[in-house]
């Protein structure tokens, strides 16, 4: 059995703007893409990410592909959509998905364990920062559209940081373009 990040973001979380998230902390570049049809309206953009079904239905995978911050070109996590009151993502407990965790729950609101074998349970809770993580138009909708595109990726520096709390180290992964 392997070791894992169990990482709890609020029930308002929409799939597509968590797969987004992931992408571009993960280093893909968001853009705006206008809608169609003669309508000034947009939404953030993030080419290289992808939704796919599962056989189980209370799954999906969320994969990410492109020159990602740490030197690989794919990364993939589950997305879990019945775990009481938070949606779910369950990745490796990597120094990657660690620093992609932190600053999800940090986006959204949630909290992260960052390796589940060890007795500690949660290591980190953030508050949601705004009221709704779904706004469906209007302003609202245009303010989380634009905080998404504000995102920064994270750094190597976040990596090395969350190398401490990993259960699979960078050191153990000489193929990473990443120097702990």
């Amino acid at each position: 059995m392997g070791v894992n990040s169990n990482i709890y973001l609020p029930n308002d979380v929409r799939v597509r703007d968590v797969a987004d998230v992931i992408g571009i902390l993960a280093g893909l570049k968001p853009y705006k893409r206008h809608f169609g049809g003669g309508s000034d309206g947009w939404s953030c953009g993030v080419d290289g990410v992808e939704i796919k079904t599962t056989t189980s239905p209370e799954m999906v995978e969320i994969i990410i592909r492109g020159d990602l911050v740490d030197g690989e070109t794919v990364h993939f996590v589950h997305y879990f959509f019945e775990n009481g009151n938070y949606r779910f993502l369950y990745p490796k407990a990597t120094p990657f998905w660690i620093a992609i965790g932190k600053r999800l729950c940090k986006f959204f609101g949630g909290k992260i364990d960052y390796a589940d074998c060890d007795a500690g349970g949660i290591n980190a809770t953030w508050k949601k920062p705004r009221k709704s993580n779904c706004p469906e138009d209007g302003r609202v909708w245009y303010n989380f559209e634009q905080a998404k595109l504000d995102l920064k990726p994270i750094t190597k520096k976040d990596i090395i940081e969350a190398n401490k709390w990993a259960g699979y180290k960078i050191e153990d992964y000489p193929e990473l373009q990443i120097n702990a």
